[in-house]
């Protein structure tokens, strides 16, 4: 089934345990309170072990391999660095082994990384700045290019692409459209932007952003918060025109996610009262 086929919003799982069997229970479950896709992370496992995952459910899985760096919000501190062509080409196995979508950055094929430690009082401090630019987002013609191929290769192989960037800063309804329409045309079938909110005032000019990303994208898009609010941000995100929500499952999910259950009760909820 593909991804984008999906009635929207919909509830993607997101597994980031150490091993096949940890990620099989997580799946299980998740599969059992309403998730309807899953977002398998591959830099901590073996590629013996992705099949193994990969085809123990008949809904959708999107593989992503996140740098080392980015993996430490998951509790990851010391996983190997390797090259971007390692590890694009680690994603792309995966579409042999039953992933049906593949999750690359905005930043991919970039050789010098701009991005802060994911999660760090730096990554705070640089989102406050007024003047910061979005990390994860590269404007280099050769970088695009490479990016655009490897779209062209995940498709030719029958797969659906999402590209994705945590930017790292402040919520700017300008930065995130120009971001989105970059993704659009790279030929992603799918976009996915995290931005950070500290206050209330954030999480209005955030609810306002994904209207307006509604208003203009061609693709299905996910746009979700960081840090303050980021549990309720990202819920209403999906009442307002995200396609999807990002959920927690076991012991290394990510905190500022909603759990499979709270986003279950949430969309049925949304959906019940549109229906009356």
């Amino acid at each position: 089934m593909k991804l984008t086929s999906i009635q929207k919003p919909f509830i993607v799982a997101v597994i980031a345990e150490s091993t096949a069997n940890k990620c099989l229970r997580q799946l299980m479950s998740a599969e059992q309170n309403g998730a309807d896709a899953f977002e398998i992370n591959i830099a901590q496992l073996k590629e013996k072990e992705l099949r193994k995952i990969l085809i123990s459910t008949e809904k959708p899985c999107i593989a992503s391999n996140r740098r080392s760096d980015f993996m430490k919000l998951y509790g990851y501190e010391n996983l190997a660095e390797t090259n971007e062509e390692t590890r694009v080409e680690k994603l792309l196995q995966t579409l042999e082994n039953g992933a049906e979508v593949l999750d690359f950055e905005l930043d991919t094929f970039t050789s010098k990384h701009e991005s802060l430690p994911f999660g760090s009082q730096a990554e705070t401090r640089y989102a406050l700045k007024s003047d910061s630019k979005p990390t994860q987002f590269s404007t280099h013609p050769g970088t695009a290019l490479r990016q655009r191929r490897l779209v062209q290769l995940i498709k030719s192989r029958g797969g659906e692409v999402l590209i994705s960037c945590h930017t790292q800063t402040r919520i700017r309804q300008n930065e995130i459209l120009r971001i989105v329409q970059t993704i659009e045309l790279q030929g992603a079938d799918l976009a996915k932007v995290v931005t950070h909110t500290f206050n209330v005032d954030d999480l209005v000019n955030f609810l306002r952003t994904v209207v307006k990303v509604k208003n203009s994208a061609r693709i299905p898009f996910n746009l979700m918060n960081f840090g303050v609010y980021s549990i309720p941000g990202r819920l209403l995100s999906a009442a307002f025109g995200s396609a999807w929500v990002y959920c927690r499952t076991g012991s290394q999910g990510f905190a500022g996610q909603p759990t499979v259950r709270q986003a279950r009760t949430f969309l049925d909820e949304l959906h019940s009262s549109q229906n009356h």
